[in-house]
Parts: structure tokens; sequence; C-alpha cells
């Protein structure tokens, strides 16, 4: 009769270790501090985006490089962040953050006033690490067809990262306010061997002029900007109504043709030629009848004390991205991209029955001698001054609508 009451001794003992082992668990999920787990693992990086070197064409203001402002393009949304720690060849880390961007409701969003990120490691982990940085995974799928977010969850070595291609065709398509551009960041031997607190993590200090994260755009935008082309008058309610200019010869018919653009785009910087592939655009753009109010540059800054029914004659602006293409001088001719820009026009404007062509071809010529910082130039490595340059802005202006239509010439203001 004994042996029960031995039971019940063994099964007090084994309760009474079991919850003794989860009030640990517990504990240390809790509070680390208390249990000593917890000081020094935390790190954290502060992000912007990479200056462009082209006279402020791609920032939300003068000087500024911030993330998730720029309301109007969104060209600096971030929505997600990928970070991975690499030694050697081989993946040790790999944190993934999401619901960033400003429209988000998490507390985690990025903003001008908090504009950084942690993570932890375990002591066992504390190192020099290289790291790999991906924001908006989830804007384009690789050459293959693949999802990216799916991809790269998965990566195991630094050689898998860096052979990803990015499928960029039909690129300049996409409504740029409704598209999240991806962006990298690669940096090496970034010092891991002590952080802070959970409540204090240690800023990572980066070889940037910010010393932190500067996020590099993998495409190049285009803005063309089509002078004096939209009347704005305004309304008894103060308000403006936009509309295009004319007749005076305009056909209201602006088409933008594309050739030679990248079908495909590595996904981190590399010191090689871009693929042959290429394929051509029709029609990339094409100025609809309707005015786009905020395509109208200067309309937000009109006087707000004006005559009712005064008129206002400003520029209008049109923007795509572009893929990267490097190519050699030698093969400028054959594989730099171009473009067309089209237009039709009335010799008199007072007989519709006659119209006629205007078309202009536009090389993307670099005129910023720091575009291609973000390469390693050599010998056999030069790209030609007709290569388009990731995280660059090609702004090209036309005036069509002046009289002399044979004699006018594109004024290209490229940075």
């Amino acid at each position: 009769m004994a042996r029960p009451r031995y039971n019940i001794i063994y099964t007090t003992l084994l309760t009474i270790g079991m919850l003794l082992s989860l009030a640990s668990c517990v504990r240390q999920d809790c509070n680390e501090e208390l249990i000593g787990d917890g000081q020094d693992l935390y790190f954290s990086l502060r992000f912007r985006v990479r200056k462009a070197h082209n006279q402020n064409l791609r920032a939300q203001e003068d000087g500024v490089y911030s993330i998730n402002t720029d309301k109007t393009d969104k060209e600096d949304y971030v929505k997600e962040l990928r970070v991975i720690l690499l030694q050697g060849d081989e993946v040790k880390k790999n944190f993934y953050f999401r619901a960033l961007d400003p429209d988000s409701h998490s507390p985690n969003k990025l903003t001008t006033g908090h504009n950084e990120v942690s993570f932890k490691l375990e002591e066992d982990e504390m190192n020099i690490y290289d790291m790999m940085i991906i924001a908006n995974e989830s804007s384009l799928r690789t050459s293959g067809r693949k999802d990216l977010s799916k991809i790269l969850p998965a990566v195991t070595t630094r050689d898998e990262i860096k052979s990803i291609a990015l499928n960029t065709y039909g690129i300049e398509r996409k409504v740029s306010s409704k598209f999240y551009v991806p962006m990298t960041a690669e940096y090496s031997n970034v010092d891991m061997r002590k952080g802070g607190s959970k409540d204090s993590p240690l800023k990572l200090q980066l070889p940037t002029p910010t010393n932190g994260v500067e996020l590099l755009r993998i495409l190049a935008k285009v803005e063309l900007i089509i002078k004096d082309c939209v009347e704005a008058t305004r309304r008894s309610d103060g308000k403006f109504d936009c509309s295009w200019i004319g007749p005076w010869g305009f056909d209201r018919v602006v088409t933008i043709d594309l050739d030679k653009v990248s079908d495909e785009t590595p996904l981190f910087p590399a010191n090689q030629y871009s693929s042959l592939e290429t394929s051509s655009d029709a029609t990339a753009v094409r100025l609809s009848q309707e005015v786009d109010e905020s395509s109208v540059v200067g309309l937000d800054n009109l006087p707000d004390d004006g005559s009712i029914g005064g008129v206002y004659l400003l520029d209008y602006r049109v923007r795509f991205y572009l893929p990267e293409r490097l190519v050699a001088e030698a093969q400028e001719a054959d594989q730099a991209t171009e473009m067309k820009i089209t237009w039709n026009y009335y010799p008199n404007p007072w007989d519709s029955s006659k119209k006629e062509e205007h078309t202009n071809q536009v090389s993307f010529v670099r005129q910023n001698e720091k575009a291609d910082d973000y390469l390693t130039t050599s010998a056999t490595f030069a790209p030609s001054e007709k290569s388009v340059y990731r995280n660059s802005c090609y702004r090209i202006a036309i005036s069509p609508y002046r009289a002399d239509f044979r004699s006018l010439e594109t004024r290209r203001d490229t940075f």
C-alpha cells in the first residue's frame, strides 16, 4: 500500500519542478534585465535615402533626403525592410520589418522623428558582420517571375543574394504615387560585439555622412517638363480650373516612346555591363485629355488673393521610372536607352485640316559626375556617359507651344 504514497510524492516533486521551470521562462520573457539577459544585446539602425548628387532633383526639399516624407511621388517611402548579417559568404541572421510606411497604423512606422529599427542578437552571436539591406522587396519580382519576398527569407549565402536580378519589364508604366521603389544598401565589417539595452539600443555607426543607413534606389527617375502648356483659371471659390492651352497650333497629343530598356536589373549594384535583353515600349506615356492637377508645376504656390478669372500659364510634369542600363561606349548606338518625344501641331492654327508631327530623339546623357559613385570602374568596366544610372534623375524640358515648330529644339536639362 506504500506505492501510491511514493507516487504522490514523485508527482508532487515533478509538478513543483515544472512550475519552477515555467516561472523561469515567464520571468525571462517579461523582464530580461532582472536575470542578466538583455543588457548589451540590442542594436539600432537609422535610415535615410542616399543623396542623388544631382542638384536635389530627388530630394524632398533642399538638401533633405529623409524617409517617408514625399507624399506626392512616395519616392522615399519604405514600407518594409530586410537586414541580413553575413560572415564571409554565409548568412548568419535575417531580420524582416514590415508596416513601416506612414500610411500604416503600426507604431513601428518610420517618420522624420522616428527613422530607426532595432534588433537583438544573442550573447554567442555578438561579432563583426557584413550587412546587406533591402527595402520594399515586395514591389518587384525576380527575372524568373518569382516573388522576391519568398526568396529572400531562404537565402543562405552572399552569392545567392548577389545573383538576384529583378524583372523590370514595363517599369516605366508604374504609377509613381502607388509604387514603392526598391532600395538597397551594403556595408562591411560592422562591429556588433557589444550592444545596448532594449530601451536604449546601441546606434550602429556606419561609414556614411550620417553614420546611418543610406538607401540607394535601384531605379532612375525621368521628369519631362512640358513648358507653358497649362492655363490655370481662378474660380469664385479661390480654386483653379486647369486646361491645356490652345489652339495656337497644338493638338494636345504628346507621346513618349522608349527604346532599348533593360528587361532585368541586378538587385544589388554589380560592376558589370547590363544584360543584352532589352525591350521597346511604344507610347509608354501619353498625355490624357484631362489635366492631372497633381502634375501641374506650381499650382499649389499660386497667390491666394488673385482676382476671379485670373489666368496663370504653368508647366506640366510627366514622371516615370527607368531601370539601370550600363553600356560600354563602343555599344552606345546599339545598347543605350533612348526616348522619342512626339507631338502633333497645326502649322496654321486656324486650319485644322493640316496637321503635322514633330519628333525629338533624346539620349540620357550623364551630366552628374557622381552618378556612378556606387560602382567601381576599371580598365575593363567603364560605363558610357549615355548609361542610365540607378538613383539618378533625368530632367528634360520641352517647349512644343512656340510659333516656329520647324526650328524648335528640345532643351535638355539633365543633371
